[in-house]
């Protein structure tokens, strides 16, 4: 006897009517224990609330107990208390979105089953079963009983109780907490609780264009490779690797707060340890979010310059992926606003004086900030880099005003602090001209057929502002190595003009640098000697090609008559003289570092850095498990730890 022929399943409607039904029952069975697990989060909810708020009224600082009576407790511990019920929320409106899902599933297959088996009875499939009876139609009474006024109107009733009751717990605790600690609550909780709202209306109001969305995003991500993604080349950043530290070679620029903090306390013979909190806490608002935002937003308004520049892979601005600079641009503006607003919150932790301090250098940062993006693209270099010198200047400042600050309600201000302020200026005014010139050399540099058109840079290639600073640099230097990538080429290494903006400016810091170097003895004779003698150096520094033995022998020298002092002057404190050679040595290390590198080079100092670091660690490691089992780890191709 012959045995049948098969059917496929895609041609066999009874198997796929089969296929829904199973599909179906799943998800009423799923969606039977969803709803006790709501009603149980719910419930949890409201407990937690009334539990949490029961116990706020003995907090002393609620203010509803006795004073003899209530529990003093601290801000922080205050402020965490709404994490739970937070949790609650947000865990029951992630489900509401699911639900919505699931709703509109379930009406799709029900349609389906209705139009495949018209006209036909519940009770013709067997377990199939609802909670009305088995005498609704497939098609209508699950509908119906999903969208019934009455069911719904109790859940939003349910829903504005739990709504009424949380915020009324955050009003709480936010008129409990003390002001930086209320700006915190509301940044935390109004982000969760607006996140949990438009999570909530959008799977009550707008459920029908959530599930379209969602089944059109499965249907497209069905399509995508699931071979795992190419990796970044090696030196780029990811857009989260940027939001988290936009400018990561700009940090070692926040030491400018601490040393000019330090210097302060030496010239104005006051001790630095009461103020160490205040300058740290100063640091990282100045530098680490208020400075960083501004840099964000650097990076946005030139995101076309940057993108297209020569060296953009070393200065790693705003990473942006093909077709996705808007989400690019909306993601760095919002953490910018993020840190600005964190900035608010911690300046709130410092007294009064430091409070007025970190508001008026904010102030003065976003007032050279505007006029650093007026002038960027309309003048020359001397103007925009004057602006970028008075931000060095503004983190002396700062640095010096904290410690004044804290000697509150007595500051005293000192020709020192000016000095240190002055220094500051100078050198970022050096930084700035040096880094800047090597960029300019980058994008204006001859290569190939130009070099045989005498026409020198190629001025027109350089952004408005690096142009001018080319007419500093020699070209006819490089005429008989004729180099093809600019990026690589040590422009600065050559003696050039006393009058060039970093020479000039290296000079006025090396002159402040010496007046400090000696100002803990406050004697100015001394002190105005020892502004010649580096002002000196410096000018030899300038014009001379041995620029590492110079430093060197001087560096040495100060070094040693610093720690000499610390050792034998009592009559001030014993690291007084250590603190004051920071600027001079820093300077001209600085100056020779910068004259002897090219932008290359210069960008690259963290990721070579990163690279030493490792390969010191993997030295370690190999020196720990002994040159026998690196050898068996490398030859499974693990080397590293």
């Amino acid at each position: 006897m012959g045995r049948a022929p098969q059917t496929t399943p895609a041609g066999d409607e009874t198997w796929r009517r089969n296929l829904l039904l199973e599909a179906y029952r799943l998800e009423r069975a799923e969606d039977t224990s969803h709803l006790a697990l709501q009603a149980g989060f719910a419930s949890l909810a409201f407990a937690s609330i009334g539990l949490l708020a029961g116990l706020m009224l003995n907090v002393c600082s609620v203010g509803y107990a006795g004073r003899d009576q209530c529990v003093p407790a601290p801000d922080v511990l205050l402020a965490g208390a709404p994490l739970v019920p937070t949790a609650l929320l947000a865990y029951l409106a992630a489900n509401a979105l699911r639900s919505t899902l699931r709703s509109f599933h379930m009406r799709a297959l029900e349609r389906e089953l209705a139009g495949t088996v018209p006209d036909t009875s519940v009770e013709s499939y067997p377990g199939l079963t609802f909670p009305r009876g088995a005498e609704l139609t497939l098609f209508a009474s699950p509908t119906a009983l999903r969208r019934s006024g009455a069911a719904r109107a109790l859940g939003v009733l349910v829903m504005l109780a739990l709504i009424v009751g949380y915020v009324g717990f955050l009003a709480v605790i936010i008129a409990a907490v003390s002001a930086p600690w209320r700006l915190i609550v509301v940044a935390v909780y109004g982000a969760a609780f607006l996140s949990i709202g438009r999570q909530g209306v959008l799977a009550v109001v707008d459920g029908r264009r959530y599930f379209y969305r969602a089944v059109h995003t499965l249907d497209a991500s069905l399509g995508e490779d699931l071979q795992p993604r190419p990796a970044r080349p090696p030196g780029t950043r990811s857009l989260t690797q940027y939001l988290l530290l936009p400018r990561p070679d700009s940090i070692p620029k926040a030491f400018l707060i601490v040393v000019a903090a330090a210097l302060a306390a030496v010239v104005d013979g006051v001790s630095l340890g009461g103020t160490v909190w205040t300058v740290l806490l100063g640091v990282v608002v100045f530098e680490l979010l208020l400075y960083q935002s501004r840099y964000q937003l650097n990076d946005i308004r030139g995101l076309e310059e940057d993108t297209s520049d020569p060296a953009a892979a070393e200065r790693q601005r705003l990473p942006v992926r093909p077709g996705e600079a808007r989400f690019a641009v909306r993601a760095s503006l919002v953490v910018a606003a993020a840190r600005i607003y964190a900035a608010v919150c911690l300046t709130l932790f410092l007294a009064p004086p430091g409070q007025v301090v970190m508001a008026v250098a904010a102030a003065l940062l976003v007032i050279l900030s505007a006029i650093y993006e007026l002038l960027r693209a309309r003048s020359g270099a001397r103007l925009v880099g004057v602006v970028l010198a008075l931000g060095y200047a503004l983190r002396a400042g700062v640095g010096v005003a904290l410690v004044e600050a804290a000697r509150w309600p007595h500051p005293e201000i000192v020709a020192g602090d000016l000095v240190i302020v002055v220094v500051g200026a100078a050198f970022g005014s050096m930084f700035v001209a040096m880094t800047w010139t090597l960029h300019a050399v980058c994008q204006a540099g001859p290569v190939g057929a130009d070099w045989d058109v005498p026409t020198g840079w190629r001025s027109d290639q350089a952004r408005p502002h690096l142009a001018p600073l080319l007419q500093f640099v020699d070209l006819a230097h490089w005429e008989g190595a004729r180099p093809a990538d600019w990026k690589v080429v040590q422009a600065l290494r050559p003696r050039t003009s006393l009058v060039a903006p970093w020479n000039l400016s290296v000079l006025v810091a090396a002159a402040g640098a010496g007046w400090l170097l000696v100002a803990w003895r406050h004697v100015d004779a001394i002190t105005a000697v020892s502004a010649v003698v580096c002002l000196a150096i410096a000018v030899v520094l300038t014009q001379t090609t041995s620029r590492g033995a110079l430093v060197g022998i001087v560096s040495a020298l100060v070094l040693g008559g610093a720690i000499a002092a610390s050792v034998l002057v009592d009559t001030v404190p014993a690291g007084a003289p250590l603190i004051s050679a920071v600027p001079l040595l820093c300077i001209l290390a600085t100056y020779r570092v910068l004259a002897a590198s090219s932008y290359f080079e210069v960008k690259s100092t963290g990721a070579r850095a990163g690279a030493a670091a490792k390969q010191a660690w993997d030295r370690a490691f190999r020196a720990v498990i002994g040159g026998k089992t690196a050898a068996t780890l490398e030859r499974e191709g693990r080397p590293g730890p």
